[in-house]
């Protein structure tokens, strides 16, 4: 209209009136008013309309001179605005509308933008307001950020993720932190809003972090000022990749999402790793960091959308081609970070064997092969400290019988783990002759006891994945309650299979077997007013309290299995306790019990039961069957050939031998089954 009015002429004066205007809009703008004030009202209806005359603009201004002018306009806004101020969601909608317009962009106008832009950007996220719509911000800022086809980037891109980065990284962690631990809203509606925001942020970090390159990771660390900052980045951006990891994070069948954001993680990780070893080692040695470091490197490993030998050949090959085995350079950064730390190993022993151990089960070799020589490593510090490696022993045991009830290792493992014995030698230089050798057999020792408990932990897994017949069960869990009692001296673990083997014996209506079996945990207690802690289904009580329950339980077995007559000892037992307290009303009770039985004894028919001899020769049967011998208890009425017959249908490949007399050792160490059985 100017030009039209003036036949063009006059244009710098015009030019020079635009900027007035800017000028007096600037100061307009930069006053502070109360929401509700008719200056408020008018300058919010401003922001709202100010993007539609970007265009226009540009039809007379240069691209540089038009981002000026929007630049300053915006940060003439009063940087605190009340948190209710209607004013404060106009800015940030303002904002979203520049991004999204074409003078952001152009790269040219973007860098002088986009400082202005990270600046409210910040300050929306570090209180936690209108997270939907930084959300959409910051989403529309990054899509616009791209990695040339061969890798290569942009100079000026690179400046503005150096931006961004400085601007919002700490603070975009912090925001996906608190997103992720608050309570979910109620209501289908603000759950929907609430996953959606979270997922929005999560992909603006995954996009950020994928287009830094080395010099942004070395300008991002050299920029804190002092170790408790870069401490605290480091914790908070190590809990947020745990929290990328969990398996709700993404739905089940996003796997290229998931792989996506490993391939982030990993690298990311490379790259952070360095900053805690020169900031976190020696005398100023941080045991938080680096616990959260081991932790997060663990889970990493074990997530099940690694498990590449889960998939389908064709799926496997893609992923290896595409990504490599992540789950072998996260293991070969544990072992590189675990050498690092030197006498300070000792603060993650025994607290990482298990973790650890867990993924040395992962059934790949390279990985298994790489994270093995740490329990050696392991046993060597503890040595060192206390002259043997108990520690690590009681939680290698207790580890490793959790993760082989959960499934985990195989027979290959097992093999693995005992070629760790020729890892003892050379010595370490610093160990007198004597503590090498002791250390050596003590050593030796330990892996030949774990590798015997491993036969005995996969057979017991073998038997109860299969289904097999209780017989087998039965036997299996015998074998190894047995081994924790007599070689390990693990008193808790040896409860806890005379619970499991109680439980089989009832599923099988074994009740005379369930008693005695329960009756060896009875043993183990005395008439004490010690108190007990909880402890599997047992309340905390006293110790007189609970071997009182158990009498009372193995005497109601003993009598469904008929055998009253120990029923009737333990009766005995418990009434003399009741006497000894004058608790006449129990012991009136337990008298009861007792004569009831007699009264059984004597009114009640009873099968004698037949009992067989059964002996398993040959290397085919399980580890804790073969080359032993048992007596059986056939079931009522049940004659030799129908024994025999039952045990041939639980082992079809084995053979029936002809003969009575005791086997040879062909027969012992025949790659076979060989069943003798007689009454």
């Amino acid at each position: 209209l100017f030009s039209l009015a003036t036949g063009g002429q006059n244009e710098e004066e015009f030019r020079v009136c635009i900027h007035e205007l800017f000028m007096s809009i600037r100061f307009f703008l930069s006053q502070e008013n109360k929401g509700t004030s008719p200056v408020a009202q008018t300058q919010a209806v401003f922001l709202r309309m100010f993007p539609t005359t970007y265009n226009e603009l540009l039809k007379i201004f240069t691209v540089r001179e038009v981002a000026g002018f929007v630049r300053e306009t915006l940060a003439s806004l009063p940087s605190v605005v009340q948190a209710d101020s209607p004013l404060d969601a106009v800015k940030l909608q303002c904002i979203a509308k520049t991004v999204e317009s074409q003078l952001y962009v152009n790269p040219e106008s973007r860098c002088i933008l986009l400082p202005v832009v990270l600046q409210v950007l910040q300050i929306h996220l570090q209180e936690q307001r209108d997270l939907v719509m930084c959300a959409r911000i910051l989403t529309s800022m990054l899509s616009l950020i791209k990695k040339e086809e061969n890798g290569t980037v942009d100079p000026t891109v690179s400046e503005e993720v150096e931006l961004i980065v400085e601007s919002l990284l700490g603070v975009l962690l912090r925001t996906i932190l608190e997103i992720s631990n608050r309570p979910q809203p109620a209501g289908p509606t603000m759950r929907l809003q609430f996953q959606d925001v979270t997922g929005e942020f999560v992909a603006c970090l995954l996009v950020l972090l994928r287009q830094m390159s080395d010099k942004h990771y070395q300008k991002l660390l050299q920029a804190f000022s002092n170790k408790d900052d870069l401490r605290d980045f480091l914790l908070h951006i190590f809990t947020v990749f745990r929290i990328l990891i969990r398996p709700e994070m993404f739905p089940k069948d996003w796997t290229v999402m998931r792989l996506v954001t490993n391939n982030v993680i990993i690298t990311t990780v490379l790259y952070l790793s360095d900053a805690l070893r020169k900031n976190f080692l020696n005398d100023k040695f941080d045991y938080k960091v680096w616990d959260s470091y081991f932790y997060l490197s663990v889970i990493f490993i074990n997530q099940p959308c690694l498990q590449l030998e889960s998939f389908s050949p064709s799926k496997r090959k893609k992923i290896l081609e595409k990504y490599g085995d992540m789950r072998v350079m996260m293991g070969c950064e544990i072992f590189s970070m675990w050498q690092n730390l030197g006498e300070h190993k000792l603060n993650f022993i025994p607290a990482m064997i298990g973790p650890f151990l867990e993924v040395t089960l992962v059934p790949q070799p390279d990985l298994r092969n790489v994270m093995i020589p740490i329990f050696h490593d392991m046993m060597d510090w503890e040595q060192r400290r206390s002259g043997n490696f108990k520690q690590v022993e009681a939680k290698l045991i207790d580890k490793l019988d959790s993760l082989m009830s959960e499934g985990k290792g195989d027979e290959t493992y097992r093999e693995l783990f005992n070629s760790i014995i020729p890892l003892f030698g050379p010595y370490p230089s610093l160990l007198k002759k004597i503590e090498r050798e002791t250390w050596r057999e003590s050593g030796i020792s330990l892996i030949a006891t774990v590798t015997r408990l491993m036969e005995r932990l996969l057979d017991y897994r073998d038997c109860m994945k299969l289904q097999e017949v209780d017989g087998k069960k039965i036997g299996c869990t015998v074998s190894l309650l047995n081994f924790y009692k007599t070689e390990l001296n693990k008193e808790e673990m040896y409860i806890r299979y005379i619970h499991k083997l109680y439980d089989l014996h009832l599923k099988a209506q074994n009740y005379t077997e369930a008693s005695y079996t329960l009756l060896l945990y009875d043993e183990l207690l005395e008439w004490s007013d010690r108190p007990l802690r909880e402890f599997l289904n047992y309340p905390m009580q006293s110790e007189w309290q609970r071997k009182e329950f158990l009498h009372l339980t193995i005497i109601q077995n003993f009598d469904r299995g008929k055998c009253w007559e120990n029923g009737i000892i333990l009766c005995r037992e418990l009434a003399d306790q009741y006497e000894s307290y004058y608790d006449y009303r129990n012991l009136s009770k337990m008298r009861m019990m007792e004569a009831s039985l007699y009264d059984k004894i004597m009114d009640q028919q009873r099968l004698e039961p037949e009992f067989f001899r059964v002996g398993f020769y040959g290397k085919k049967f399980p580890f804790f069957l073969r080359n032993k011998e048992f007596v059986c208890r056939g079931h009522d009425y049940e004659r030799l050939e129908a024994f025999q017959q039952r045990m041939l249908n639980e082992f079809p490949h084995a053979i029936a031998m002809q003969h009575v007399n005791q086997p040879d050792q062909t027969i012992y160490q025949a790659d076979a089954q060989y069943l003798q059985i007689y009454a």
